[in-house]
């Protein structure tokens, strides 16, 4: 089965739902359940940008850079707070995956932008 376009794990559940997929079903709520949400502002930035996260139960703990092959380029181990400043300008322009692992091991991922000039 093949998809194109943003898959979202929240919407996979009601992807299921419309296969009649049960199992599917319950490993769409399962992975709702290991998975996070945040945010990246600006996005596209120059490598320099914010990272929000509400959790204050289960605090981000490390950011990991991977590029468009899904090659790990950078880590980076947060502080735990809501809301924290991250500068990556040493990497060149491209898209790039954010993935945010909190202390308890849920992670979430998002796509960035960065732009040089």
């Amino acid at each position: 089965m093949c998809f194109a376009g943003n898959l979202e794990l929240g919407n996979v559940a009601d992807l299921a739902n419309l296969f009649e997929a049960g199992k599917v079903a319950q490993l769409a709520h399962a992975s709702e359940a290991v998975s996070i949400d945040f945010g990246i502002s600006p996005n596209p930035n120059n490598g320099q940008f914010i990272l929000s996260y509400s959790d204050v139960q289960d605090p981000p703990s490390l950011l990991s850079v991977l590029d468009q092959s899904g090659s790990l380029v950078s880590t980076l181990n947060l502080s735990g707070t809501a809301t924290q400043n991250v500068q990556l300008q040493n990497l060149p322009a491209g898209t790039y995956w954010i993935q945010l692992k909190t202390q308890n091991g849920k992670i979430g991922v998002k796509q960035v932008q960065m732009l040089k000039g």
